[in-house]
């Protein structure tokens, strides 16, 4: 299986990549800075380019099983490129006829299974005020991949730590009994990404995931809502 990897030199991505050429797969990175990528393996290739970049893009997913994005906005966010770079990996997808795509996201976006739960109304809030055009990224982003007609996955987080993993994520929905707003290990978040690119039990549907040191457990209350 090949991959092609999205936002690969950031944190979650090194994780992303690593986590893949571990189960054997070989991987495209696709980075605007070869130079921050800081791994090196015989079944790794690095397409350098902007996300803006048709031709680039279209190289990086040419031939890939799937596409994993790890690409997010920070506190610095001035502009909507990354949105508008998820719109191009997606036209790229569709010309190579690439139909997988897993990407991380956050409660800005709100899926139809999410119910009512004031602690993470009023973080997204906050994030929409303070925060304005990050908000506005992730919201579009997930706007774009749940309308691609594409086979996607919208993997939410509230918060990331550099916690050593601790194991499965819980996986849920806004509003489902039991959610902690706690934060999760990004090694944890990058396992959960890459099982999504052979798993289809979440097949287009955004599930949010968090850490927790009890057992896992997954809450389905929603699960057979209308997607």
């Amino acid at each position: 299986m090949k991959v092609a990897v999205f936002g690969g030199s950031g944190k979650v991505g090194h994780l992303v990549i690593a986590e893949l050429l571990a189960r054997g797969w070989d991987v495209v990175a696709y980075t605007r800075n070869p130079a921050r990528l800081r791994i090196a393996h015989v079944r790794l290739k690095v397409v350098a380019g902007q996300l803006d970049d048709r031709d680039a893009v279209a190289e990086a997913v040419r031939g890939c099983d799937a596409v994993v994005s790890a690409l997010g906005p920070g506190f610095a966010t001035w502009s909507l490129a990354i949105a508008r770079g998820i719109d191009t990996i997606i036209g790229a997808m569709k010309e190579q006829g690439v139909s997988r795509i897993i990407v991380l996201a956050t409660p800005s976006y709100r899926d139809s299974r999410d119910g009512r739960d004031p602690i993470n109304s009023l973080i997204v809030s906050a994030v929409h005020v303070l925060l304005p055009i990050a908000w506005r990224t992730i919201a579009e982003i997930g706007r774009s991949v749940s309308r691609s007609g594409l086979e996607w996955t919208l993997v939410r987080v509230l918060l990331l730590s550099n916690r050593p993993d601790s194991g499965p994520p819980r996986v849920g929905w806004v509003g489902d009994p039991g959610v902690r707003h706690a934060r999760v290990p990004r090694a944890t978040v990058a396992e959960f990404l890459v099982e999504q690119v052979e798993g289809s039990e979440y097949l287009g549907r955004a599930p949010m995931i968090w850490g927790d040191s009890r057992p896992p457990v997954e809450f389905r209350s929603r699960s057979a809502s209308t997607p």
